[in-house]
């Protein structure tokens, strides 16, 4: 018996084409996507070890890289380089200036790409921005560089901020600054400075003071004062009246020329200039 192989007609040539086609497509796209996956890969590898030798270079350790991304739009695929330091030692402006700065300055090859930076401490992100350089925490500006003014700060200073900002707040520039004991001849972890502002009646409403590490001021502590004032003025005038009829003066009123330097010593114990004025000549 006489068997004959059917000629392929074009059809089945078509169907084998595409069998042979589809899988050849699948697998080049599955070996470009690995290839890019892997350029991706060790560009990441490269830019999370940048980062980690910029930190180790300021003197910290501490420190995780993570690249995120991309985000798309106009053309470019945008991805941002998160560092975050899990070190208690507190960082100064100038060494957080640095590290921002040379963080920015990392470049990503991978095409039509490109990247930001930010450092994140205690739970907060600060970064650099590229057109004036001012370091922001969050939305909040915080530090400006030298040479520059000083951007308004919303809210009233806070521990960790640069001795820069101190007077950019709302509270205004302080009206006092007091410098510690023997500033000068001390090391500078040892100096302080003292900042305060005074209210309407001279009394301190607000106390910031400043320390020092790595040659960069910050606040190392703030305190909001809040005076009842009809209940201090209720007080003072109690305590005047017990005094007159005792009449003892427990403040040497006698032991001052005029009124101005009584009231300049024992201010915190009035409710105001007119208060201590009174008792001035009440008891000198």
């Amino acid at each position: 018996m006489n068997t004959t192989t059917p000629t392929p007609t074009k059809t089945d040539k078509k169907f084998l084409a595409l069998f042979i086609l589809v899988p050849v497509l699948i697998i080049g796209f599955i070996a470009v996507y690995t290839m890019n996956f892997l350029k991706e890969e060790q560009e990441f590898q490269r830019i999370k070890a940048e980062a980690a030798t910029i930190c180790e270079n300021a003197g910290i350790t501490d420190v995780i890289a993570h690249v995120e991304g991309p985000e798309k739009g106009y053309g470019y695929k945008t991805y941002t380089l998160t560092v975050t330091y899990k070190g208690t030692e507190k960082i100064g402006s100038g060494k957080l200036r640095n590290i921002l700065e040379a963080l920015n300055q990392i470049d990503i090859t991978l095409k039509d790409s490109i990247m930001t930076s930010r450092f994140r401490m205690d739970g907060e992100h600060y970064w650099i921005s590229a057109y004036d350089g001012t370091i922001y925490r969050g939305i909040t500006p915080i530090s400006t560089p030298a040479g520059t003014q000083s951007t308004y700060i919303s809210g009233n200073p806070y521990e960790g901020m640069s001795e820069d900002s101190i007077n950019y707040t709302d509270l205004g520039p302080a009206d006092d600054v007091e410098k510690c004991k023997d500033f000068s001849a001390l090391r500078e972890e040892r100096r302080t400075k003292t900042y305060r502002w005074y209210n309407a009646n001279g009394r301190t409403k607000a106390i910031a003071t400043v320390s020092y590490k790595n040659g960069e001021g910050y606040v190392s502590s703030f305190s909001l004062l809040e005076y009842d004032a009809e209940a201090v003025k209720e007080a003072c005038e109690k305590l005047k009246e017990e005094k007159k009829s005792t009449g003892s003066d427990p403040y040497h009123a006698g032991d001052y020329s005029d009124p101005e330097d009584f009231y300049e010593d024992y201010y915190d114990d009035f409710y105001d200039y007119e208060d201590a004025e009174d008792y001035y000549y009440d008891h000198s």
